[in-house]
């Protein structure tokens, strides 16, 4: 966080967060606090505290959209009607919001339902409030603190283990699209910095390859053959492509860690956090 900033990191379920905090932050200027979104009283209370902001970083989601097909009252309640009382009751001049590239999908997933009302949302609310804001389609972060079912982690540690064989869903040819979290956080950080908006953008690098050839790619940092199976279908096609030239044109944002050096850096992060990953 730069030093500069004043910030205020909500955290909901996580009781170990306001330590991170503490560890992570050594300027000492961010204010961990507790926030239910689904809970209009805890909003509100929140919004007493701290009635306007400069920029919201609405990171907030259900960002799995497997379970949003069971649970899709679970999804729009966190996605999108989460958003919606923290629009009514606080103020801020920019929103920055993370949108997810899902929005182009064109499968009947809940999760992507929520992602579009969204920002439709946010246009309303922009226009009825008067601030600007920038929306995010982020295609992929992996890196330190991925969630286990993300298949960068799945690989990397199961190449960490000398675990050749990887099953895929579907044919291997599903396209993805990764940011190491250091070109992320970059990124955002630009976007916060610029006062610019209002607009949406992707977040990726424009160049997107195949689940088959990102396990190849990691597979060779550890100097590993691949042994890929194929099982079932994939939960959906994929086979689209992010525009990387607005975030450049408007942002000034370019991509320059590779797959491999992000992989790299993780490993390095692992050995100085005893194997974290």
């Amino acid at each position: 966080v730069p030093a500069n900033w004043d910030v205020v990191a909500t955290f909901h379920n996580d009781s170990s967060f306001p330590d991170f905090v503490r560890r992570s932050c050594s300027n000492g200027n961010v204010t961990p606090c507790k926030l239910d979104l689904t809970n209009e009283g805890s909003v509100a209370e929140f919004a007493r505290k701290f009635p306007e902001f400069d920029v919201i970083l609405y990171l907030a989601a259900n960002s799995d959209p497997k379970k949003s097909i069971p649970g899709p009252g679970m999804d729009l309640k966190i996605n999108t009607l989460g958003l919606v009382t923290l629009l009514e009751k606080l103020k801020c001049k920019r929103l920055v919001y993370i949108s997810s590239s899902a929005v182009y999908l064109d499968s009947l997933i809940p999760y992507i339902f929520s992602k579009r009302a969204s920002e439709d949302y946010i246009k309303f609310f922009a226009e009825q409030k008067g601030f600007s804001y920038v929306i995010i389609r982020l295609f992929e972060t992996y890196g330190p603190y991925s969630p286990e079912r993300k298949i960068c982690r799945k690989l990397v540690q199961q190449f960490d283990s000398g675990d050749p064989n990887v099953t895929l869903y579907g044919d291997g040819t599903n396209l993805i699209d990764h940011l190491y979290v250091d070109d992320t956080v970059g990124a955002l950080i630009k976007i916060i910095s610029s006062g610019k908006g209002s607009v949406t953008v992707d977040l990726c690098t424009g160049q997107s390859i195949s689940l088959k050839e990102l396990v190849e790619r990691i597979a060779k940092v550890y100097g590993i053959t691949p042994k890929i199976t194929y099982a079932g279908q994939a939960a959906a096609k994929i086979y689209f492509k992010g525009d990387p030239k607005k975030a450049k044109e408007i942002f000034g944002f370019s991509p320059s860690i590779s797959i491999e050096e992000g992989v790299m850096r993780w490993q390095e992060f692992k050995s100085r956090n005893g194997g974290k990953y």
